[in-house]
């Protein structure tokens, strides 16, 4: 009968006669303040768990949201390099057509095809 998890072990190494139990001398305020502090511990972690998956759901839209911004970035840089060719290239036309203009340089006949 000494393999019983609910018997009391003794000093000397062996188990007491009889089984454990709750004795009387303890107040019930002290029982309902346990039990409640295990409720209110358990529903901490719930709600814990609770704020850490929509955490984790914000983080995984926030890093989505900066990858696609990364790959609009980029679309805007080749978008804004192409722009500034174009503008580079009417910048020279607008140079050459007041030189003609000016009557620094003669017009560049046309080659036919």
């Amino acid at each position: 009968m000494h393999d019983c998890p609910l018997m009391a072990p003794d000093k000397k190494g062996g188990f007491l006669s009889e089984p454990w139990h709750l004795d009387k001398k303890v107040p019930i305020a002290l029982i309902v303040t346990l039990l409640l502090q295990a409720a209110g511990a358990v529903w901490w972690v719930s709600t814990k768990d609770a704020e850490d998956r929509h955490r984790d759901q914000r983080i995984s839209g926030i890093e989505l949201a900066i990858v696609k911004a990364g790959d609009t970035q980029d679309t805007i840089n080749d978008r804004l390099t192409r722009i500034e060719e174009r503008s580079a290239a009417t910048n020279a036309t607008l140079e050459r057509i007041e030189a003609i203009l000016s009557g620094d340089v003669r017009p560049m006949s046309r080659v036919k095809r």
